[in-house]
């Protein structure tokens, strides 16, 4: 009497458990692919810039840069103290 192999037993079939497997990693990948905030519409509605608050609101601590200081270095760092610089400096480009 011939033997059956692995391969051709009814019980364990490697290509339906390699399909499944493959369906599942792609179903995962294209699930954490997803934006996180992909709830909110790409058009919703732009903040407003009355609801913008000075830094000086946000942060009450007295600014350790001097003017100086700040203009030679304000591309460099990102803190809070650049960023206001920078606001002023384009507030003071855009008002005639």
């Amino acid at each position: 009497m011939k033997k059956k192999s692995a391969s051709q037993s009814a019980f364990f079939k490697l290509r339906l458990v390699v399909s499944v497997l493959l369906c599942f990693a792609a179903v995962t990948i294209i699930v954490l692919a997803q934006p996180r905030n992909a709830s909110q519409p790409a058009n919703s509605q732009p903040i407003v810039r009355s609801e913008y608050r000075s830094v000086m609101q946000v942060f009450t601590k007295q600014n350790p840069y001097t003017e100086a200081w700040l203009a030679a270095n304000h591309g460099k760092f990102d803190n809070i103290w650049t960023a206001e610089y920078e606001t002023r400096l384009q507030q003071a480009v855009c008002t005639p």
